[in-house]
């Protein structure tokens, strides 16, 4: 052989990001859950929604090096979550997050405050053995929250005739 390779070019393209990128995390979760957060806010990937409603990245985050030092390595199970999603993202609005933290926590999520603890509603019914259901047509039926959590669920007795 004389040394020449053919070859698709990938690891030519891996030695030029690892000679461009100076922290060598580019294939970590890490560095993925910061650039998808860049791309959401440059509303790319489909992520319109974010250029829309403002979300922004703050200035320091915009260096994947200041972002690490803020929020160190994406531990499993997690990821870059918006405690408030009005907000955009900044060291005092983003936490690790994981599944369940995320899905309640969107626009939609409806909140319940029981026992003076304000929280999601499927959150609560766990919490207080009761079913979403039962408890929103408690609501609906015009209980307050306190009530429709706290008062106990009636037997139901079937008269056999």
């Amino acid at each position: 052989m004389q040394g020449k390779s053919k070859s698709c070019g990938c690891k030519q393209k891996e030695l030029f990001i690892k000679k461009i990128t100076k922290h060598g995390m580019a294939n970590t979760p890490t560095y993925k859950s910061w650039h998808a957060m860049i791309q959401r806010c440059q509303g790319k990937g489909g992520h319109t929604s974010y250029v829309t409603k403002k979300i922004t990245v703050c200035n320091e985050w915009l260096s994947f090096d200041k972002f690490f030092a803020n929020m160190g390595i994406r531990p499993n199970n997690k990821t870059l979550d918006r405690i408030d999603n009005t907000q955009g993202y900044s060291l005092e609005n983003c936490r690790w997050a994981t599944h369940s933290q995320q899905s309640n926590n969107t626009s939609v999520t409806v909140y319940v405050t029981v026992n003076e603890e304000k929280l999601p509603l499927t959150v609560a019914c766990k919490k207080y053995n009761m079913g979403v259901s039962c408890i929103r047509h408690r609501l609906e039926k015009g209980m307050s929250e306190q009530e429709a959590f706290t008062i106990p669920l009636k037997r139901q007795s079937h008269q056999h005739g």
